[in-house]
């Protein structure tokens, strides 16, 4: 079901590969939880960030969320990059919203992290995978921008993450090279 990496400190990294992302995605019928998904993706944000997002942290334009600093891990404010159709999306769901946080329940509250964690989890038994949570989200989006090329100061930048704990989640991830592969670099020239 889901793809591992190898255990890293007693706990297995688990991320979802592209087919299983698509196949969560396309259980997802409400146009609200699809975009929590898709934010939680895209920035690789924790469900602590993407509860407090309010409309004012996000410059369309420039196609960035701003995570101000309380609530990030670090209490730095960082930002993040989305897509222009993320951007869009965002932008259109917000024009219904008068209410200054991005996601709100009946009431115009903000939604709480308890919620968004029982989103993923059924739409995830939806599409059979069990109970997954939102860090699998965070954990896909870091596997996928690995596969993708991206450096690890850019993955690093992008979620926020201490360099520490993305070198540790990407020497989970990366499968391990085999004996004899740096070998390559003492092979000398002809010249």
């Amino acid at each position: 079901m889901f793809t591992k990496g190898k255990l890293m400190k007693k706990k297995v990294i688990r991320y979802l590969s592209n087919d299983e992302f698509n196949s969560l995605k396309n259980k997802i019928n409400d146009n609200r939880d699809k975009l929590i998904l898709n934010i939680l993706y895209e920035t690789g944000c924790t469900v602590n960030e993407l509860v407090k997002i309010k409309t004012k942290d996000i410059d369309f334009g420039k196609k960035i969320i701003k995570f101000p600093p309380e609530s990030t891990k670090s209490n730095k404010l960082r930002t993040s990059f989305i897509s222009k159709e993320l951007a869009k999306e965002i932008e259109k769901f917000t024009e219904k919203n008068s209410s200054q946080h991005i996601f709100t329940t009946r009431q115009g509250s903000g939604i709480t992290t308890k919620r968004i964690r029982q989103l993923i989890q059924n739409y995830s038994q939806k599409a059979g995978f069990g109970k997954i949570n939102p860090q699998v989200i965070r954990y896909t989006h870091i596997a996928h921008a690995l596969e993708k090329g991206i450096p690890l100061t850019a993955i690093q930048k992008q979620v926020g993450m201490e360099r520490l704990r993305i070198v540790q989640i990407y020497e989970a991830l990366v499968p391990e090279e085999k004996e004899g592969n740096y070998d390559k670099f003492f092979e000398k020239g002809d010249s």
